[in-house]
């Protein structure tokens, strides 16, 4: 597979730029407001990546595929001239449909759904039953499918999403009708706050440029705030170019492209496939493990004050501790003596 370049514009942490400082008197009182929750994360401390449901999930996919799948999903791959991750906004025409699409089938299904079942239990299938059919079943579903396939088709145009480019450095995004692009180092990290039809508390990250209004939010919400400061010191790292990508099992193809974290491979010995070969369970106790520590960090804190504080890392939450791991476990079985058998000079 064929490296991807990095432009000079791509962010080096090794290498910082001197950019002034955020100069609060020059804030108004709406900018005051949406910065009034920054993350206390202090750069990338905590490194405990391989969290969540989704580490099992991704191993277990890939390992159904068989080495013909797996070698045309490479090639897949291998078509892409940048590292991106891609937050979908309301300002995309495609994700407003989804979402309508989602909310329509939960209506259908639970509200529709429900009434129907209340209108046989009571009456059997009468008038009341149709016109829960005709008002409250039929149309949520035609408004489903007529936006899935207009998602499919192409119908509607993919666009306004933000755009985090590891390669250039670069957040590209719609700020009033104008597509702009902003350097990376110049956002800062907040934490943004929602309740969802539940009534739970949703915690969201967003990123605000430093010298102007603009900002993006990731779209994908937490419930605990300690999983948006672990989000931000993942995006970090992704965005870093003089580090490797997170090793967990999401880059398992994506590093195969990226120049810094294959001279990486290349001097730890780290297969290419090394998630592929995972056992799913084990990956998921490992997952579990750096949640756990995870949610134990005391934000605000280097990785080493927080040591010397008692806090204990898993040793699974960025990949390479458990390839030593594992390393040492395959050389204590090589050095391992072999015992004597009886009768057996």
């Amino acid at each position: 597979m064929k490296p991807v370049e990095y432009a000079p514009t791509a962010w080096d942490s090794t290498r910082p730029r001197n950019l002034p400082p955020l100069d609060e008197k020059q804030l108004g009182t709406l900018q005051r407001a949406v910065r009034r929750d920054p993350l206390r994360g202090r750069g990338v401390q905590c490194r405990e990546f391989l969290t969540g449901n989704s580490a099992r999930v991704l191993v277990e996919e890939m390992q159904e595929m068989n080495d013909e799948q797996w070698q045309i999903l490479k090639n897949q791959y291998e078509k892409l001239a940048y590292i991106q991750e891609i937050w979908a906004t309301f300002k995309n025409p495609v994700a407003v449909l989804d979402v309508i699409s989602k909310v329509a089938i939960f209506f259908a299904i639970a509200g529709g759904g429900g009434g129907l079942i209340i209108s046989l239990i009571g009456r059997g299938f009468d008038s009341a039953a149709l016109w829960v059919i005709q008002y409250f079943i039929l149309p949520p579903i035609v408004i489903y499918f007529l936006f899935k396939t207009a998602i499919k088709r192409g119908w509607v145009k993919d666009k306004n999403n933000v755009v985090l480019n590891r390669c250039t450095g670069m957040v590209e995004f719609t700020h009033k009708k104008e597509r702009r692009q902003i350097p990376f180092d110049e956002f800062d990290p907040y934490m943004s706050t929602g309740v969802g039809p539940n009534g739970v508390a949703h915690y969201y990250l967003r990123l605000i440029h430093r010298y102007s209004d603009a900002a993006v939010v990731n779209p994908h919400s937490q419930y605990e705030t300690w999983e948006v400061e672990a989000e931000w010191e993942r995006l970090q790292r992704f965005m870093d170019i003089s580090k490797p990508l997170p090793d967990i099992p999401i880059y398992e193809i994506t590093r195969l492209l990226d120049p810094t974290s294959i001279e990486h491979d290349r001097k730890t010995g780290r297969p290419p496939d090394f998630w592929r070969q995972q056992d799913p369970e084990e990956v998921s106790r490992w997952a579990d493990a750096s949640r756990e520590a995870l949610r134990n960090y005391p934000w605000g804190l280097t990785r080493d004050q927080a040591i010397t504080f008692g806090w204990q890392p898993s040793g699974f939450g960025d990949g390479e501790q458990i390839r030593q791991r594992m390393k040492g476990s395959r050389n204590k079985a090589r050095t391992r003596p072999r015992p004597e058998r009886e009768g057996i000079l």
